[in-house]
Formats: structure tokens, sequence, C-alpha cells
């Protein structure tokens, strides 16, 4: 499944800025979204039911480390300058991003 799409929000637009308003409000410690007149605890469940994401499977922290030259490992490796981690470019690629290019559809 391919999350490209959820790249394509643009920050600047209504959508964007409705965003920027629930990251503000979210409180990562207790996973709860803490609004005016009222709180949210979000669950996987709450993401499953709001976006369709799959709530089971493996933890990604129980996962094994895929080989070294694994296809998909490549491919995303290549894609960053070698010199080393530029935040402000790699948000640029991120924003002008249309779709991903890793879909196994």
């Amino acid at each position: 499944m391919g999350f490209g799409s959820l790249l394509n929000i643009d920050m600047e637009t209504a959508p964007g800025l409705l965003n920027y308003y629930l990251l503000y409000h979210y409180d990562p410690d207790s996973s709860r979204l803490v609004l005016e007149n009222m709180v949210i605890t979000i669950t996987k469940d709450t993401i499953h039911n709001m976006l369709g994401l799959p709530n089971v499977g493996e933890d990604l922290l129980n996962m094994n480390s895929c080989e070294k030259d694994n296809e998909v490992l490549l491919e995303w490796n290549n894609q960053y300058d070698k010199k080393g981690f530029n935040g402000e470019e790699y948000l640029k690629m991120i924003k002008n991003t249309k779709q991903d290019s890793l879909s196994l559809g």
C-alpha cells in the first residue's frame, strides 16, 4: 500500500491549515487531540476508521532489517544526497511529490 497520496496535501490551503491546527493541538505523550471543548484519544482503531489504514500486523520494532541490496531500500536511499541530511530540501521534495513511486498496485 502506498501512502504517497497523503503527501499531496497543500499545507497552504484550508485542509492544510486544518492539519496545522490538529498538529498544534495534538499531545504525543498521551496520544490525544486536546481541543477547546473536547479531548479525542487517538488509537490505531481511530486511524483505521478515519483513513482505512490497516490496524493489525507486525510491530515495526520487532521486524528484521531488510538486506542492503533490497530493491526498495536502494531506491529509497538513491533519492537522497549522500552529503548529509538537509531537512529543507527533503521538505521541498515531499511537498512536490505527486504520487508514490513504489506502489505495489
